[in-house]
C-alpha cells in the first residue's frame, strides 16, 4: 500500500471527480437518466464539487484529508435536504463516491507508523512458548473434520512471522549467518507443524490396523478356481463393506492434509504430498519397528522344544508383517502414494540401523544416532530397552543370541546333507531350511542379509580373541544357511539380476585371474570402486562363500601348523564317525560337533598364508601315514 500509495491516491481522485462531473451533467437535463427532473443549481453544485476535487494536492495531507472530509459530509447532506432518495440510481452514484472518498482519506493517512503499530499489535513472538498447550486442542479438531487442516494453514503462517523478532538484529547487521538462522528457525516450525499434523497418519494407521485384522483373519484369498456354489462363501459381502468403508475414511484424511497446497513456512518450502508421505512413513517405521521388538523376545531361561518356539514366533511375525505389506499396497492408491517402495525403504531401513547399532558392541569407534545413516529426525527410528539380563542392544541380537543358543555345537549335531541341526541325544531335528524361510517372510531379505554382517562382526571378534574353533565353525554354518536361504530367494524372485550379477562375477575374476598371469593386463585400482560395490551386491543375494572369505590379516606364524595339529588332535580323540548320520559325532555327549569344529579349523587356516595350510596338510598326512604303519598287515 505504501509503495503504490500516491498513484493509488491520484487514480481516486480522477474517478470522483469525474463521478461528480456526471452527476453535474444528469442535472442539466441532457442526460437520458430516468426520472430525473434539471436543476441548475444541483448541476452547479457538483461541477464545484468537481473542481474541489481536482485541487486536492497529495503533498498537502492534512489540508487534502480535512477537505475529503467535507466533501463527504457535503454530499451526505445534500443527499437530505434535496430530497433525492427516490431516485434510487443517484442515491447509489453518491454512495459510490462516498466510498471513494472515504478511501482517499484512508490511503492519504496511511504513515511508516502504521506498519510498525501493526508489527507490535500481531507479533506472535510469544507464540513458541504457548502454542504446544493447543496442540492437543488442534489434533482433537483434526479427527472429527479433517478438512480443518485449510484453517490451520492461516496459524502456520502466522506463526511463521514469529521468527521475525529473533532475525531482526541479525538482518539488519548484514550477517552472514542470516540464512542458517532462518533455516534453522524455520525447521523448529516445520517440525512443530508435522506434529501437529501426524494425527493424521496415526489415525489413518488405526483404520489400516482394522484392515489388516479383516484382511488376513476374515477374507479368503480366491483360489485359481471357483465352483459356482461357493462363490457366495467367498463373497463375504459384509466384511467387504466394512473394508470399503474404513478405505473411505483414510481417504478422507488424506484429502484433508492435500487440501492445503504448497505452502511457505519460513525458507521451507511445506509441501502436503511431502507431509503426508513422510507422516505416513513416521507411523509405519513406528509400527513396524515395535512389532519387531515385541515378537522377537525370548525366554531367559533355555528349555526343551526352544528352536519351534523360535520358529513359531517367526511365522507369527511374517504374518503381521505380510498383514502390514497387503494393507499398506491395498491403500496406497487411495493416498496417492507408492506404498510398496515405501515399504521397503523404510523396513530396510529399520533393520539396517537395527543391525549397525548392534554391531557398535563391536566397533572401537561407535556409530551415533547423529552420525547413522539410517537414522532421520524427521522420521525418526525409535529405540526401545532391551529385556532385563539381555545383552543385546535390539531385536536383531536377541534373534542372533538364540540362534546360536539353539544350535549350540555341544547339545546339537550338524548334518551337511540335510542342512540341518539336531539333537545330539534324541535325534530329533532342532533346526532346518523352513526356519530360514519363516526368518525371511518375517524380515525380509534385508534381515537375512542384516543378520549375516552381524554374524560377522562376531566372527571376527571371535577370530581376534582366538576363541575356540567350534564356535567359529557354527558362526559359519549360520552364515551358510542364511547365504543359501538368499541365493534361493534371488534366483526364485530376481531371475534377471541374479543372472547378471553372476556373469559379472565370473568375468571380473577371469580378468583378475589374467592379471596375476599377465601383470601387464588392467587390474582395478585402488580408488576404484567396483570389487567392493560387487562384492555388496553378491552377499545381499547370498551369491558368496563364508568359509573362504579372509576376516583378518595376520602376521606368519611359524608354529601355527604345529599349533593347529596339536588342537585338531586333541579334538580327534573326542570324536567318532556315525554311520547313521556319515559324519563326526562327539564321543561322549554335551562336548563337541565334528561339522562345526571343521569349518572352525578351515576358517582359522584361511586368514593365514597358503604355504602355512600346505604345511598343516602335510603334517596331517605324516600323522595319517603313521597311524596306517601302525595298523596290522
Amino acid at each position: 500500500i505504501l509503495s503504490r500509495k500516491a498513484d493509488t491516491w491520484e487514480a481516486l481522485k480522477v474517478e470522483c471527480s469525474e463521478r461528480l462531473r456526471e452527476l453535474s451533467d444528469v442535472f442539466s437535463g441532457t442526460k437520458p437518466l430516468t426520472r430525473v427532473a434539471a436543476n441548475a443549481k444541483l448541476q452547479d453544485w457538483f461541477a464545484n464539487l468537481a473542481a474541489q476535487v481536482d485541487k486536492l494536492d497529495f503533498a498537502n495531507a492534512t489540508e487534502s484529508g480535512r477537505k475529503v472530509d467535507q466533501l463527504m459530509q457535503a454530499l451526505r447532506e445534500v443527499q437530505e435536504f434535496h430530497q433525492l432518495d427516490a431516485n434510487m440510481q443517484v442515491v447509489q452514484f453518491l454512495q459510490e463516491t462516498c466510498a471513494k472518498l472515504y478511501q482517499m482519506m484512508r490511503i492519504i493517512n496511511v504513515k511508516e507508523e502504521v506498519l510498525l503499530h501493526l508489527d507490535i499489535v500481531a507479533d506472535l513472538s510469544y507464540a513458541w512458548v504457548i502454542i504446544d498447550t493447543y496442540t492437543n486442542f488442534m489434533q482433537v479438531g483434526i479427527q472429527r473434520n479433517p478438512r480443518i487442516t485449510i484453517q490451520l494453514k492461516a496459524m502456520f503462517l502466522k506463526l511463521a512471522t514469529a521468527m521475525e523478532q529473533p532475525l531482526l538484529r541479525i538482518s539488519q547487521a548484514n550477517s552472514p549467518d542470516l540464512a542458517s538462522v532462518s533455516q534453522y528457525y524455520s525447521a523448529e516450525l516445520v517440525t512443530y507443524v508435522r506434529k501437529v499434523l501426524q494425527v493424521i497418519p496415526k489415525t489413518m494407521f488405526k483404520r489400516l490396523a482394522e484392515i489388516i485384522s479383516i484382511q488376513t483373519h476374515k477374507l479368503k484369498e480366491l483360489p485359481t478356481r471357483l465352483d459356482k456354489d461357493k462363490v457366495k462363501d467367498y463373497g463375504m459381502l459384509e466384511e467387504r463393506y466394512q473394508v470399503s468403508q474404513l478405505t473411505h475414511e483414510i481417504s478422507t484424511f488424506s484429502e484433508g492434509i492435500l487440501a492445503m497446497k504448497t505452502t511457505l513456512v519460513g525458507i521451507v518450502k511445506l509441501d502436503p504430498q511431502k507431509l503426508l508421505e513422510d507422516g505416513i512413513r513416521k507411523e509405519l517405521v513406528a509400527q513396524v519397528a515395535f512389532a519387531l521388538h515385541e515378537a522377537l523376545i525370548f525366554p531367559a531361561n533355555p528349555k526343551a522344544g526352544r528352536a519351534n518356539e523360535l520358529q513359531a514366533r517367526l511365522l507369527a511375525l511374517g504374518e503381521r508383517m505380510d498383514g502390514f505389506r497387503r494393507s499398506f499396497e491395498y491403500i496406497q492408491d487411495y493416498v496417492n502414494i507408492y506404498g510398496l517402495k515405501i515399504w521397503q525403504e523404510e523396513v530396510s531401513r529399520i533393520i539396517n540401523y537395527n543391525v549397525e547399532q548392534e554391531c557398535n558392541s563391536f566397533l572401537r569407534e561407535k556409530v551415533q544416532d547423529f552420525q547413522s545413516v539410517y537414522q532421520s529426525k524427521a522420521i525418526p527410528i525409535p529405540k526401545f530397552p532391551p529385556p532385563a539380563g539381555d545383552r543385546a542392544v535390539n531385536f536383531i541380537g536377541r534373534l542372533a543370541t538364540e540362534l546360536l543358543r539353539v544350535t549350540d555345537p555341544k547339545q546339537t549335531i550338524y548334518i551337511d546333507q540335510m542342512a540341518a541341526w539336531y539333537d545330539a541325544k534324541s535325534r530329533q531335528e532342532v533346526l532346518n531350511s523352513r526356519v530360514w524361510a519363516a526368518m525371511e517372510t518375517a524380515l525380509d531379505s534385508f534381515g537375512l542379509s542384516g543378520l549375516d554382517r552381524l554374524l560377522s562382526f562376531m566372527l571376527v571378534s571371535a577370530l581376534q580373541t582366538l576363541l575356540r574353533q567350534f564356535q567359529l565353525g557354527q558362526l559359519q554354518l549360520l552364515r551358510r544357511q542364511l547365504a543359501g536361504q538368499l541365493c534361493r530367494s534371488s534366483r526364485l524372485n530376481s531371475k534377471g539380476m541374479h543372472a547378471v550379477l553372476g556373469a559379472l562375477n565370473d568375468s571380473l575374476l577371469a580378468e583378475i585371474h589374467e592379471h596375476y598371469r599377465d601383470p601387464t593386463k588392467p587390474y582395478p585400482a585402488e580408488d576404484n570402486d567396483l570389487l567392493f560395490e560387487v562384492v555388496s551386491f553378491l552377499e545381499a543375494n547370498g551369491m558368496h562363500e563364508p568359509l573362504s572369505k579372509i576376516y583378518v590379516t595376520t602376521e606368519s606364524q611359524p608354529l601355527m601348523p604345529a599349533m593347529m595339529l596339536l588342537a585338531i588332535s586333541g579334538a580327534v580323540q573326542a570324536l567318532q564317525f556315525d554311520k547313521s548320520v556319515t559324519t563326526l559325532t562327539a564321543r561322549r555327549a554335551g562336548t563337541i560337533d565334528g561339522m562345526p569344529f571343521t569349518a572352525g579349523c578351515v576358517t582359522v587356516m584361511r586368514q593365514f598364508h597358503s604355504d602355512t595350510q600346505e604345511d598343516l596338510l602335510a603334517m596331517l598326512g605324516k600323522v595319517v601315514r603313521s597311524q596306517l604303519d601302525q595298523l596290522p598287515q
